[in-house]
């Protein structure tokens, strides 16, 4: 099955740097995005860009031997939202099905399961979901018996819930026909605002899950990332 993802590549750090981009025992975090990635087969990567794209860009033409797929560039204006990026994105794929992701968090999701799901559950998004202890800065999801989500809520530091896992597979049609204005957020003005119109599945993984844009999480990432890839071993055959 022909799979493409687009991966937004906007989000930055205190210091205006790109969040992707930072530097985990000496790889930036994009890469260890898409180590996770090529066990999956993807057909093609679309970074979706716009802050420091010159930077981005440079990285990973200086490092093409480090990326196992076709990519392309999905260029956007500095101040691009995240509705801007995708919508401009999507113009670089061409199938009904195309995932979504946030280049500054890292979940591991079985994506065959995920696209299975999504095609099981004729969803117009289906979004990944990881159960939490302390949700607070993200949205949680709420679903009914049929994995549904029929409700938003914000989360906060002492509650537990599942929250946007910054994971989404998206049909395409669906999406493209909500008339939007020329700047919007996905998760606020296309999820949210439409989840009585639209069908959103939620999708429960239990997981590794690491946002590096939060407080603590590039200590975090610095241990934990030398065990989850960890080179494997080779056999001496001298």
């Amino acid at each position: 099955m022909h799979k493409d993802c687009i991966i937004l590549c906007n989000h930055t750090n205190k210091d205006g740097e790109l969040s992707c981009l930072q530097e985990i025992n000496g790889k930036p975090f994009i890469e260890y995005v898409a180590e996770q990635l090529k066990k999956y087969h993807i057909c093609k990567i679309i970074f979706a860009i716009s802050h420091k794209k010159e930077e981005f860009k440079k990285h990973l033409i200086d490092n093409r031997d480090r990326f196992y797929f076709a990519f392309d560039f999905a260029e956007q204006e500095e101040d691009a939202s995240s509705g801007q990026l995708i919508i401009n994105a999507l113009q670089y794929s061409d199938t009904p099905d195309v995932f979504i992701m946030n280049g500054h968090q890292l979940f591991d999701l079985n994506l065959d399961d995920f696209i299975a799901w999504q095609q099981t559950k004729m969803g117009d998004v289906t979004i990944a979901l990881s159960h939490q202890e302390s949700t607070e800065g993200y949205t949680l999801a709420h679903l009914n018996e049929e994995n549904v989500v029929h409700e938003f809520s914000d989360g906060e530091a002492n509650k537990s819930g599942l929250l946007l896992a910054g994971m989404y597979c998206m049909f395409r049609p669906s999406f493209l026909n909500v008339n939007f204005p020329h700047s919007f957020s996905f998760e606020k003005d296309y999820l949210k605002k439409n989840l009585k119109e639209r069908d959103f599945i939620g999708m429960i993984s239990e997981g590794y899950f690491l946002d590096i844009s939060k407080e603590g999480s590039l200590d975090k990432a610095i241990k934990d990332f030398q065990i989850i890839f960890k080179p494997a071993a080779t056999n001496d055959t001298n």
